[in-house]
């Protein structure tokens, strides 16, 4: 854990997050670019890869190295696989880069489900459910 009183509620989130019922669907972080090099970015890397979804059928044989660690009934079966709950993709961007005129660079994390459904609610689409602005 951090010594930065300024993480602890960074680190009260990631103890929270695995623990929620309906994770988001997309987490967004924006910190300085030194946040690459601390504990605190080791474990939003740690907690966030680490999350798994519900098994999901894979419609045959298991993929090479694809076992369900702890699960004994996916391993029997071996139809089944945990696939990680988040994409995580990391960027360090200028202001400048997005025609912004402020020329100080920030750490962005962008964490998107991967499992179709998961994170949002019952009925939600993804794009609002009003596909090209028609009201059916």
């Amino acid at each position: 854990t951090s010594k930065d009183p300024r993480a602890a509620s960074l680190h009260h989130l990631l103890d929270l997050l695995p623990q929620m019922s309906h994770p988001p669907y997309v987490i967004l972080l924006e910190n300085v670019t030194g946040f690459v090099d601390t504990d605190s970015h080791r474990l939003l890397r740690e907690v966030l890869l680490s999350m798994r979804t519900r098994f999901k059928d894979t419609g045959g044989e298991p993929r090479e190295g694809s076992t369900a660690t702890g699960d004994r009934d996916a391993e029997e079966e071996g139809s089944r696989m945990a696939l990680p709950y988040y994409e995580v993709e990391e960027y360090l961007l200028s202001p400048h880069q997005l025609g912004i005129p402020y020329s100080r660079p920030r750490f962005f994390c962008v964490a998107r489900c991967t499992a179709e459904g998961q994170g949002r609610r019952e009925g939600e689409e993804r794009d609002g459910g009003n596909e090209g602005g028609k009201g059916e």
